[in-house]
């Protein structure tokens, strides 16, 4: 947001202020809500914006990152029986989203991708283990699930680990 700019965000009955810092960023927080297959819509408003931004069919339920190197990236078209899987994989309740493989030599604050209802057209390329994952999640608990897919195989173990870190326990690196 623009610096100094009031942003207002409201979702499911809760609404929540904050100010944007000098370098624009702002944070709010929501309290805790109960799961929800309800689609709703998530309403961003900026003092500085005629329109409000809105995200619609927004639900409330698990999130769960699925992070790896090449068993986790292994897509969900090559594994056992796989055609017949993407081809049931209609579970709306079922939300997949990929962080696109770019290397940076920083840490990024965002990545060109967003949030898919899982269906035979998102599926197939996604992480077989984390479908998998997530589909059991979504069965048992009956609630939606979203799942983040940051793999990357053939990496290195090194490049999942912050720097600070790996200069903590091997000051060569």
């Amino acid at each position: 947001a623009e610096a100094g700019a009031e942003i207002t965000v409201s979702f499911a009955g809760q609404t929540a202020k904050a100010t944007a810092g000098a370098d624009g960023r702002w944070q709010v927080r929501l309290a805790a809500m109960p799961a929800s297959a309800e689609g709703r819509e998530l309403r961003i408003q900026s003092n500085r914006d005629a329109a409000p931004r809105v995200l619609a069919d927004v639900l409330v339920g698990e999130v769960w990152v699925c992070s790896g190197q090449s068993n986790m990236q292994f897509g969900l078209g090559g594994a056992n029986r796989g055609q017949e899987e993407i081809a049931a994989a209609d579970y709306p309740r079922l939300r997949l989203f990929t962080v696109p493989n770019v290397t940076a030599p920083q840490p990024a604050d965002d990545c060109a991708a967003g949030w898919r209802v899982c269906s035979p057209e998102s599926a197939g390329g996604f992480s077989a283990v984390g479908y998998f994952f997530g589909r059991h999640l979504h069965r048992q608990l009956d609630v939606p699930v979203g799942l983040i897919n940051t793999s990357w195989g053939g990496t290195v173990a090194e490049a999942w680990t912050s720097g600070p870190a790996l200069r903590a326990e091997l000051p060569e690196f």
